[in-house]
């Protein structure tokens, strides 16, 4: 059985954009057409000073979008940069809003009194 070395944190943020609406043309997942995670290469490291690819791994992995299946299949079928800048422009921006948004509703969610604690 292949081993998931993607962090904890990281899982969980996919499985959270997999709640969102599509973030190219803005539907729901359908059962038939459920949002994926689409990874986006091309994320600046300054560590490398080079442009990042894919990965599941570091800051990279975080570097995601939601899409629905149709959106992510046709992201995949043609210029990558070309597509997201025509159906996502703001893509840079929405990440940093996603990653942002996820991060408030955990810690959120997590210091949130429980009714027990409150009884």
């Amino acid at each position: 059985m292949k081993q998931n070395l993607t962090p904890a944190p990281v899982r969980a943020y996919y499985g959270w954009l997999k709640r969102q609406r599509c973030a190219a043309c803005d539907t729901h997942g359908l059962h038939s057409n459920p949002i994926e995670v689409a990874h986006v290469r091309g994320i600046y490291s300054h560590k490398t000073r080079e442009l990042t690819h894919r990965s599941h791994k570091g800051v990279q992995a975080w570097a995601a979008l939601p899409l629905c299946r149709s959106c992510h299949g046709r992201l995949h079928e043609t210029n990558e940069r070309l597509w997201l800048g025509m159906h996502v422009p703001y893509h840079p921006q929405q990440i940093l809003t996603n990653v942002l948004t996820f991060l408030t509703e955990e810690v959120y969610l997590a210091e949130a009194p429980t009714e027990e604690a409150s009884a």
